[in-house]
């Protein structure tokens, strides 16, 4: 489809997109004037269209697609919805508050965390930028008393993890792309062994881990040419817990994970934000 609406024909546009900001540069990289933006524009609009009805993500930046001479970026402005995650936050708190039993706990929020990634307008572009040295783990939340906290993983082109656990429960719901997940246990010769075929995870899908149903595993993005970002609540501060990588000789060494930002997201500035309708 992108092929094809490439091929028609450019009109000039007599006026920007509205509710976009249109941006070219030439293959020099030198700013282009308006008329030359506004000449792309009605190329553009249909390809954009095609791409939200494909799935897309208003606030996404679109791949570069061969255009000759130019490459397009296309971002929408819009405002965060930090009320899906604070609203999140809470429904965990209360569940954690009230001693749920971890069973009934996980299943509650589940059904939080998948209300939460059915939207993908809330979390900011700060959380969400790969690495291209290794996968990101953003801390988004963390309860006063470290009793859980939430994260955005972030995963670029082909990133993986090694084996792993986790020591605490945990829930993982997948925002954006896909992750394939590959669940280990221990044999009675204390070796680990693959348990089952490889679980592929796709937006808007949720999983646990936890001791108590199974804990070890090594997690992959399912794409080798786009970033993938899954959201994560643990049973603790999962940063600060220490945990064993199961290298692939045997064995296990002990780790504790950290986080990649030093500054969390404010969702609690309820003031600026607009009257939601």
């Amino acid at each position: 489809m992108i092929a094809a609406l490439l091929r028609r024909r450019r009109d000039v546009a007599d006026k920007w997109h509205k509710g976009g900001l249109w941006y070219a540069t030439p293959g020099d990289g030198r700013a282009t004037t308006v008329e030359q933006r506004a000449e792309l524009a009605p190329l553009w609009t249909p390809i954009f269209n095609a791409a939200l009805a494909a799935g897309a993500r208003n606030d996404q930046c679109l791949p570069r697609v061969g255009l000759p001479h130019y490459s397009v970026k296309l971002f929408m402005t819009q405002t965060l919805r930090h009320d899906r995650l604070r609203a999140f936050v809470g429904r965990i708190a209360s569940l954690v508050d009230d001693e749920t039993p971890e069973a009934a706990l996980l299943e509650a929020g589940a059904v939080a965390l998948r209300e939460l990634i059915a939207h993908d307008d809330w979390l900011p572009d700060a959380f969400a930028r790969p690495d291209p040295e290794r996968y990101q783990q953003f801390l988004l939340h963390a309860d006063s008393r470290q009793r859980f906290s939430i994260v955005s993983f972030v995963w670029g082109p082909g990133q993986s993890t090694p084996v792993h656990d986790h020591t605490v429960w945990g829930l993982i719901g997948v925002l954006r792309g896909a992750e394939i997940a590959q669940h280990y246990r221990a044999a009675p010769h204390g070796d680990l062994v693959e348990e089952g075929a490889p679980q592929r995870l796709d937006t808007g899908a949720v999983a646990a881990v936890s001791p108590r149903i199974g804990d070890i595993h090594r997690v992959r993005n399912a794409f080798g040419d786009r970033t993938s970002i899954s959201i994560h609540v643990y049973g603790g501060n999962i940063g600060a817990v220490s945990r064993s990588v199961y290298p692939c000789g045997g064995g296990r060494k002990n780790f504790v994970s950290g986080y990649s930002n030093d500054v969390l997201p404010n969702i609690w500035n309820v003031s600026k934000e607009s009257p939601i309708s």
